[in-house]
């Protein structure tokens, strides 16, 4: 991974065979970054997408075999008790031109990764939500 950076937008390149998840959040980590807005396109293969079962409360996966485009990564990074937390979500296009997507459990860059990262001046932390079933950010009261 390669990066540049101002006072508080990254730009990342995140290399073929490179985990897209962990280079972020590694990043955010050797950056301090406490939390911003992540935003991306690319190339992935190897993916683990999902979505939140509200019913069960716990997350349907599903592993896709083959290169993807990367059309939109968005989400964001907080903080889990000292660590940083990426909560982001993918669409993704196929050789025949059909989408999927969801939430982004792990990729490994197949081509290329173009990240940027936004700082935001906020510390977001998150915590369980037992209703919900997710670590949810905290906003506090005024």
């Amino acid at each position: 991974m390669k990066a540049i950076k101002n006072e508080k937008t990254h730009l990342l390149r995140i290399d073929k065979g490179e985990n897209i998840t962990k280079s972020i959040i590694d990043y955010a980590k050797e950056n301090s970054i406490k939390s911003g807005i992540v935003y991306g396109i690319g190339a992935l293969c190897n993916v683990e997408i999902g979505y939140f079962d509200s019913t069960s409360k716990e997350y349907r996966r599903k592993h896709l075999e083959g290169i993807f485009e990367l059309l939109s990564l968005t989400g964001n990074i907080t903080q889990d008790g000292d660590s940083p937390f990426l909560h982001a979500h993918v669409v993704l296009g196929s050789r025949d031109f059909t989408l999927t997507g969801g939430h982004l459990f792990s990729g490994d860059v197949a081509v290329t990764g173009e990240i940027f990262i936004v700082e935001t001046p906020f510390h977001v932390e998150r915590k369980i939500n037992q209703e919900i079933g997710l670590k949810l950010i905290q906003i506090p009261e005024k």
